[in-house]
């Protein structure tokens, strides 16, 4: 690297090398130890081995979240902070233990240039050994997935800049350690730090798990458990921001639910609210005014309605004559619907999808209708249902009991046939039929239609939060919290404490910095489909890792505020206060530095 005329007896260096020179010395002597080989090579490794569990083994982009959280700890926690810790080993200790550092400082190289070749040699490796890692993930996904696009290529992106973020602040805080204590000193606090790096979201771990035993009381006698209050707001927040599966169709059925003011329970099946609901569909050009008449004979009574007489014995053979109106188009009419629609074609592509989609969680199509038994209750009507006191023609509904020869009339109404669909899969009340092949038509095919059961589970999918966030933030019909009451007292000092806990946090802060700017798998933020009507929208996060969290904030009519989702700490601020940290460890470690005794 050197001149023969710059080296005495092959250690002290005499003569001034310029800073190219000294860059390159460094450098190569950063470049070239095992030390910083083997870890440069692990971190390679590990790279390569979570990148090829990425393309083989998962089978979402919720999986490929989860698992590369995972990478993130090791890759941030334990790669990036071993490898900051070697660097600091070599120029801060080996190499002023060998006399290298003297040296250069004795051949009248000034101290300055010294340090800034070492934080510059150590930055270039640093950044050196994360752009080779970005690419040993990255390069695998655009070869098989062909697309720069995708979820993992921009949370590779991102974990890289936060990488080299984090490893410039860990280098600075442990050249500061090295430089103003002993070695030992400063190899316990690394241990403390890299300790600290599994436990800093413990605190805001614990702060969440009591938010579902944590009642916040309202005007109107009622309260809601904090965890339903950030689940309801979560939803407003995610819709907003398109981060959610099906997002036009969500914002559609959102905003139309809110500014409709439907209320959930029996409100929502008010006949003036049906015919809201129906306008909401029409607007898509989903709904139908087709009738169909349906006959069948020979069925055998299992159950007669509420006030039939009781001649209508148990086991009676029965004809049943159907004139019906299923006010939703069918799947078929759908596909040509969405394929002809110039006005809210996404909207209806997306309605499409999910018909498609929720069809695939259940093995078969009678088991898709067990699961929803109980939602064949509108959108679909009797019609001109025969007064049972007098005969009844084929162009009326009714039922007939073949084994009566007087009274054998009864009208067939919507809330008839109703009971009868439902009544096919758990007995309940009203109108029943022995299950038999003919039944078993009726009810799987003929009065069975996808796209209508498809509108019944988005409904009650958005129902149940919609009615909620209005009922909590309206501004027009307000229910204030009740702040005196100790419950919402005792939840502000707890929310309090855990801001104050994560502000003094430093790992935690930092850490959120990362969880900001990562993005989660959209496709997979959607209802849970046996629940109906609740999103698990942390599924995604990890338990070693923060994430921020906003304040439910109340304006000057202490109702909560429908954007208190904006009510969190603002991550630039936490950026810069980091950097403030890098520049005054840099600064005292050039200072310092400049005043060591070499000897």
């Amino acid at each position: 690297m050197f001149a023969k005329s710059e080296i005495i007896n092959k250690n002290i260096i005499t003569k001034r090398v310029k800073f190219a020179s000294l860059i390159r010395f460094v450098w190569r002597t950063l470049f070239f130890e095992k030390a910083t080989i083997v870890t440069s090579s692990i971190c390679i490794v590990t790279s390569l081995m979570f990148s090829l569990l990425f393309q083989v083994f998962y089978k979402s982009q919720e999986q490929v979240v989860i698992i590369f959280n995972y990478y993130f700890i090791f890759y941030v926690s334990i790669l990036i902070f071993i490898l900051c810790l070697r660097l600091c080993q070599i120029l801060w200790s080996n190499k002023i233990d060998d006399r290298t550092v003297m040296n250069l400082a004795i051949s009248n190289n000034s101290r300055s240039n010294i340090i800034y070749s070492f934080f510059l040699c150590s930055f270039l490796y640093l950044t050196t050994i994360i752009v080779v890692n970005f690419f040993v993930v990255v390069i695998p996904e655009l070869i098989i997935n062909q697309t720069i696009a995708s979820l993992l290529v921009k949370n590779t992106f991102v974990l890289s800049l936060y990488g080299l973020f984090i490893g410039l602040l860990l280098f600075s805080f442990l050249t500061f350690a090295f430089l103003f204590f002993n070695k030992n000193i400063a190899l316990m606090v690394s241990v403390l730090i890299l300790t600290f790096q599994f436990v800093s979201a413990i605190p805001q771990k614990f702060h969440d798990e009591k938010n579902p035993s944590i009642f916040i009381p309202f005007y109107d006698q009622t309260s809601m458990s904090v965890e339903r209050i950030r689940n309801v707001i979560d939803l407003q927040k995610n819709i907003k921001a398109k981060n959610i599966r099906y997002p036009n169709l969500s914002a559609y059925i959102n905003s139309s639910f809110l500014e409709g003011d439907f209320k959930k329970g029996t409100t929502f099946a008010r006949p003036e609210t049906v015919l809201k609901r129906t306008e909401i569909w029409e607007k898509l050009g989903l709904t139908n005014d087709q009738t169909t008449h349906l006959q069948y004979q020979n069925l055998e009574l299992a159950r007669r309605a509420e006030g039939w007489p009781t001649a209508w014995a148990n086991n009676s053979s029965v004809d049943l004559n159907i004139i019906f109106i299923d006010e939703i188009i069918d799947l078929s009419a759908l596909e040509v619907l969405v394929e002809n629609a110039t006005e809210y074609k996404e909207i209806l592509r997306e309605f499409y999808n999910f018909v498609i989609d929720i069809q695939t969680n259940f093995s078969t199509t009678l088991e898709f209708q067990s699961n929803y038994w109980d939602l064949f209750d509108v959108f679909q009507n009797v019609l001109n249902t025969c007064d049972s006191n007098s005969d009844c023609t084929d162009e009326q509904s009714y039922v007939k009991n073949n084994n009566l020869e007087t009274n054998n009339l009864r009208g067939l109404t919507t809330l008839n046939l109703t009971n009868l669909y439902q009544n096919y899969f758990y007995g309940q009340s009203g109108l029943a039929l022995r299950t038999s092949d003919e039944l078993t038509e009726l009810v799987t095919q003929k009065l069975f239609n996808p796209v209508r059961l498809a509108v019944r589970i988005l409904e009650n999918y958005f129902i149940e939060s919609t009615s909620d966030f209005n009922l909590i933030t309206s501004v027009e019909n307000i229910n204030p919290v009740v702040v005196t009451d100790q419950r919402w007292i005792d939840y502000q000092s707890s929310v309090r404490l855990n801001n104050l806990l994560y502000i003094l946090n430093p790992v935690a802060t930092t850490q959120s910095i990362y969880t900001t700017f990562t993005s989660e798998s959209s496709e997979d933020i959607w209802f849970e489909y046996k629940n109906r009507s609740n999103i698990i929208f942390t599924k995604q996060q990890n338990i070693f890792m923060t994430y921020p969290r906003y304040s439910i904030v109340l304006n000057r009519d202490y109702v909560i505020k429908n954007d208190t989702y904006n009510e969190v700490s603002q991550i630039w601020v936490f950026i810069l206060i980091q950097t403030l940290f890098l520049l005054f460890f840099l600064g005292m470690s050039i200072n310092k530095f400049n005043r060591l005794d070499l000897n």
